[in-house]
């Protein structure tokens, strides 16, 4: 048997924090911006509906502390919200035109198939504008 004195581990050295995922809080935000754009195309509420959820889930990574960016959070939900509300209102606001003036628009629709021109058109768009401000 030897004496050989048995083997010393190498001090360990602290691991390094891990990084701050904030990628789904920025997403968020960013997808909340995109949404107010898209808000008068209606397709804005959709994107608006996936920023508040990703904002929920960037807010529960910061209360586990797993992200930093608390803010931005923030604001994809309310950049969300907001294009929700717009695109609601527009799409109410259709609505109420289109039910208000749904035989005037058959009539230009009507109008414009028969058309064989783009003057006949024109006369159309012209003739339904008139109908449109008379109500």
């Amino acid at each position: 048997m030897s004496n050989v004195p048995p083997t010393q581990q190498p001090p360990s050295w602290p691991t390094a924090p891990s990084a701050p995922r904030n990628g789904i809080g920025t997403a968020a935000l960013v997808l909340g911006i995109i949404g107010l754009v898209l808000a008068v195309i209606v397709l804005g509420g959709l994107v608006g509906i996936v920023a508040v959820i990703l904002g929920i889930v960037g807010l529960g990574r910061v209360r586990r502390g797993e992200a930093t960016n608390r803010g931005v959070a923030i604001g994809g939900i309310v950049t969300g919200a907001l294009a929700i509300v717009i695109s609601g209102i527009i799409v109410a606001a259709g609505a109420a035109f289109w039910s208000e003036n749904k035989d005037e628009i058959e009539n230009l629709n009507d109008c414009v198939e028969q058309a064989d021109s783009d003057q006949a058109r024109e006369r159309c768009a012209d003739r339904f504008e008139r109908e449109i401000e008379r109500n």
